[in-house]
């Protein structure tokens, strides 16, 4: 989004509106988020004020580094691919349509703490305002966790799941893993 975001908002709802089609039970895909959270005016003004701070950020970043460049580009490179696969993981075979929800990965209790409770991903969609400490409180234990927390994140590269099985997985039909 940070080269697209500059383009009118017109163009861009025109062209991801077929990327985000309703679904075929009638209930509205991603285009409702996507008009709300990203092609508002007071979003893609934001986006963009973001988009200058990153390439400001960056750039002089790279400056600073001067020959030793390419080091800040692979750790960014490095950081983006992490952080891609952790934000994803917990989403990753969900109902669209069900923007609140998100699996818990079991992990080792190190782990969790390490990535601050992140693995109690759907106690944190039902309970936002809470800090990462109170999510354990929270939890419910009968309600279990979804799946692995390694299992989450390299199903992954096995690519998009169908919106049928993501609505079984949801309702418990499927195996989440």
């Amino acid at each position: 989004m940070l080269f697209a975001c500059w383009l009118p908002a017109a163009f861009l709802r025109r062209h991801l509106s077929g990327q985000n089609p309703d679904l075929p039970d009638g209930a509205a895909g991603m285009q409702r988020m996507l008009d709300r959270d990203v092609l508002a005016a007071a979003s893609l003004r934001q986006i963009r004020i973001d988009a200058i701070a990153v390439l400001a950020l960056y750039g002089g970043s790279m400056v600073l580094y001067g020959a030793h460049w390419p080091w800040i580009v692979a750790v960014l490179g490095a950081r983006a691919l992490i952080a891609s696969q952790l934000d994803h993981a917990p989403h990753h075979g969900t109902p669209l349509e069900r923007r609140d929800y998100a699996l818990n990965m079991h992990a080792p209790n190190w782990l969790r703490l390490y990535l601050l409770n992140f693995t109690l991903h759907r106690v944190h969609h039902a309970y936002p305002h809470l800090p990462w400490t109170a999510l354990p409180k929270v939890y419910n234990a009968a309600s279990g966790m979804d799946i692995r927390f390694a299992t989450a994140v390299l199903r992954q590269w096995r690519g998009p799941i169908a919106l049928d099985e993501a609505r079984k997985i949801e309702l418990g039909d499927a195996p989440a893993g």
